[in-house]
């Protein structure tokens, strides 16, 4: 079946209204001090922008005290009561030559408040889709918000509070409330016919499918007012539809921003992940199911799910995450499976882990019905070939349980040649890898009766190639968000350092946009 084309782009560029009140009548020593004001957005402050925190069920767990003390007075915000004046624990300080500060002495102290209040809006709208009507915010401080006095031979300032203010999209400024209130009754209109959140997700899932029309033209595509009532969106306005349904009946979700590829097609996209019972998180794509017929290719998959009908690629390879501001949860590698939908009897033995050259399988048998387990049997790990030995001409090496050398995008056959005997390369479940497939790290070799493991400079996810996954993954290693694999912390250290850092991020992403050469002799 043709694809219908679904990428389109959601709001990617936030105006930021940059408003302050000139602080006049400001006392420095008895001299009242001139304002300054600028329309500058600020992002030399921005160090938040990265946070180190891990996704805990909303983007709100991620934010510091100050900018979660923020989010809960956003959380008070109505459209015709939508800003406030918050107060600092942590007071923001700068100094100046002159009683009249310039742009570049306040710049550094503008971009920490920008970087306080950014999280914070993106967060909110992220967590609360409910909160369409916003689609940009001010932020500054006002006169009694900031105090300067004079030092020496410079004036010292300190801000103690800032004005943050949600701005109502044009488009619902005229009465906002009407459409919040006609999206919740949609919301509360909505039931499922099941009682487990796989049957309730599905019942979601087909519901937009089915009531939804794909429109990048339509007036409220890229909210969910589109998506419930108006019947028309993009994939926006489908993904915060979904997650309004799904906070209705308490099912962990979120919404993620990135860029969906389609072959040589790459552009900005949004989609969900959600949490199953079983803690995990899988994605959902409404917006790509939505086709001539509803599809389940994007329903509760793992990053290694592959789409029968979207050219049996990953859904890892046909979405790619923007983290640029907030974590996002980390998904699962496997699709979900429901249990209430196997279908076997008591008498069918049921493989719950397949055996590999690593680690033994298991297979159970258990009742259809309540699940219970009647019988466990361990299936024996395999045993891989040996009796390989490595050319003398070969530049590879054996250290310390490794091998060492490997290139990026070498294949199985490409590393046959560096060997006497049969080469069998497991990957990291296991199984033998075709000769036509990329050797990634963390794939093992079995060499004198020892599985050895191969790790490859740059290629820290394991596919065998250096690409955006490799980025991400070196940023959330070096930010501690991501526990690494002995193989994947040897593998990001391209610079020679013993830990990864900013460096080793930035030289694998300049060989991945072919700007350097990680293997340069």
């Amino acid at each position: 079946m043709p694809f219908r084309k679904k990428l389109v782009s959601i709001f990617t560029v936030l105006v930021v209204l940059l408003s302050f009140t000139a602080p006049s009548g400001v006392s420095a020593t008895g001299t009242n001090v001139s304002g300054f004001a600028s329309s500058k957005t600020y992002e030399s402050g921005s160090g938040y922008f990265s946070s180190s925190s891990p996704y805990i069920d909303s983007y709100y767990s991620q934010l510091n005290a100050d900018q979660k003390r923020l989010y809960d007075e956003v959380k008070t915000f109505t459209p015709s009561q939508n800003g406030c004046k918050f107060n600092l624990t942590n007071k923001i300080t700068f100094t100046s030559s002159t009683q009249n500060p310039t742009e570049a002495e306040t710049s550094q102290a503008m971009g920490e408040i920008f970087a306080l209040v950014v999280p914070v809006f993106y967060a909110y709208i992220w967590d609360n889709p409910i909160a369409f009507v916003y689609d940009a915010f001010s932020y500054g401080f006002d006169t009694d918000q900031i105090s300067g006095e004079k030092s020496g031979n410079h004036y010292v300032w300190t801000i103690s509070g800032i004005t943050f203010r949600l701005v109502v999209s044009k488009k619902y400024e005229n009465n906002p409330n009407s459409y919040i209130n006609a999206v919740l009754e949609k919301v509360n209109s909505f039931k499922s016919t099941h009682t487990n959140w796989y049957g309730i997700l599905k019942d979601i899932h087909n519901y937009l499918c089915q009531t939804i029309v794909y429109d990048a033209n339509a007036t409220y595509a890229h909210e969910p007012y589109g998506a419930l009532v108006a019947g028309r969106a993009v994939c926006e306005g489908y993904a915060e539809a979904f997650k309004l349904l799904c906070d209705k009946y308490k099912i962990p979700c979120a919404l993620i921003i990135g860029e969906g590829v389609n072959g040589p097609i790459s552009e900005p996209h949004m989609w969900n992940y959600v949490k199953m019972e079983n803690g995990y998180w899988y994605a959902v794509d409404v917006t790509w199911d939505d086709q001539s017929a509803i599809f389940y290719d994007f329903f509760l998959v793992g990053h290694n799910t592959t789409a029968p009908n979207f050219g049996n690629r990953t859904f890892n390879q046909m979405h790619r995450e923007d983290e640029t501001i907030l974590n996002y949860p980390i998904l699962y590698s496997t699709a979900y499976v429901d249990p209430c939908k196997n279908g076997h009897t008591a008498s069918d033995w049921i493989v719950t882990r397949e055996a590999t050259y690593t680690q033994s399988g298991e297979r159970i048998k258990k009742c259809t019905v309540c699940g219970e387990i009647f019988q466990t049997e361990i299936i024996p790990k395999l045993e891989p070939p040996s009796g390989i030995t490595l050319k003398p001409q070969s530049k590879l090496k054996v250290e310390n349980g490794y091998l060492t050398g490997v290139q990026a995008e070498v294949t199985v056959a490409q590393l046959q040649n560096e060997f006497e005997g049969t080469l069998v390369v497991l990957d990291q479940d296991g199984q033998p890898l075709p000769a036509g497939s990329f050797v990634g790290t963390g794939c093992q070799i079995m060499i004198g009766g020892e599985l050895v493991t191969i790790y490859i400079f740059g290629d820290v996810y394991g596919d065998g190639e250096i690409d955006a996954m490799d980025c991400l993954l070196v940023k959330r290693i070096v930010i501690g968000t991501t526990i690494p694999t002995a193989a994947q912390l040897k593998a990001a250290c391209v610079s020679g350092d013993p830990e990864p850092s900013a460096l080793d991020y930035l030289l694998i992403k300049k060989h991945f946009l072919g700007t350097y050469n990680l293997y340069r002799v």
